[in-house]
C-alpha cells in the first residue's frame, strides 16, 4: 500500500512539474504578466539563457520520466535515466540559487521583478517542486559516485554556447551588450571569464554530488 502511494505521489509530481515549466516558459517567451505589469530584467531571449534552459530541461526530464512509469507501472526508473533526472534537478538548483546569491544583489532595488510573472515559476516553483519531488520520492539510485560527472555534460554544454554568443561581440574598450552576455561576466576580463565557469562548474558539480549521497542515504 505505501508503495502504491509513492507511485501515485511521483505521477503527480511528474505532472506537476510538467504543468509548471510549462507554463513558466510559455509566460517567460510570451511575456505574459499575470502578477504586475512589468517584463522580465534579462535583454536576452529566454531559451538562451540558464534559467530558460534548466526550466526546459527539467520539463522535458518530467514527461520522460512519467512516460516510463506510466508504462512500466513502477516508481523505479533505468539508471541512464536517473542520472538525468539527477541532472537536471542540479541544473534547475543552479538557477535557484544563482538567482538568490548572485543576481538578487545584482539586481539592486528592482530584484523583486526577479520573483514576479513567469520568474516566480521558473526562478522559485520549479526548482522547489524537482527538489521536494527527488529528495522525498525517487527511489534509491544504484550507481557508483564517478557517473555524477555525467551531470555536468549539460552545464559543460550551456557554457560552450554562451561563449559561443559572448565573444564574437566582446571589446575591451566596453562591456558586451546583456543580450549576448546576460550575467555580465565578460567585464570581469579573460582570467575573470575563466574562473567564473570553473566555478559554475564546481558549483554543478557540488549540487549533484549532495543530491546523489542525500539519496544514497535512502534506506
Amino acid at each position: 500500500m505505501k508503495e502504491k502511494r509513492l507511485y501515485i505521489a511521483t505521477l503527480i509530481f511528474d505532472i506537476l512539474i510538467i504543468g509548471c515549466s510549462i507554463f513558466g516558459v510559455l509566460a517567460a517567451l510570451f511575456d505574459i504578466r499575470f502578477m504586475v505589469d512589468y517584463a522580465r530584467l534579462a535583454k536576452a531571449p529566454f531559451l538562451t539563457t540558464f534559467t530558460g534552459l534548466s526550466n526546459l530541461f527539467i520539463g522535458l526530464v518530467a514527461i520522460v520520466t512519467l512516460i516510463f512509469r506510466i508504462k512500466d507501472k513502477k516508481i523505479e526508473l533505468p539508471l541512464w535515466l536517473y542520472l538525468i533526472k539527477l541532472s537536471s534537478v542540479s541544473m534547475i538548483m543552479i538557477t535557484c540559487l544563482t538567482t538568490i546569491c548572485y543576481l538578487t544583489p545584482s539586481a539592486g532595488s528592482e530584484w523583486w521583478r526577479l520573483y514576479i510573472n513567469s520568474n516566480i515559476f521558473n526562478h522559485a516553483i520549479n526548482p522547489l517542486l524537482a527538489l521536494v519531488a527527488f529528495i522525498i520520492f525517487e527511489k534509491k539510485m544504484n550507481f557508483g559516485f564517478i557517473n555524477v560527472l555525467y551531470t555536468l555534460i549539460p552545464l559543460l554544454v550551456y557554457e560552450i554556447f554562451y561563449l559561443i554568443r559572448a565573444l564574437p561581440n566582446y571589446d575591451p574598450s566596453q562591456e558586451v551588450d546583456l543580450y549576448y552576455d546576460v550575467y555580465g561576466v565578460m567585464r570581469f576580463g579573460a582570467l575573470g571569464v575563466i574562473l567564473f565557469f570553473i566555478g559554475f562548474l564546481v558549483f554543478g558539480f557540488g549540487l549533484s554530488t549532495a543530491l546523489y549521497f542525500i539519496n544514497k542515504a535512502k534506506k
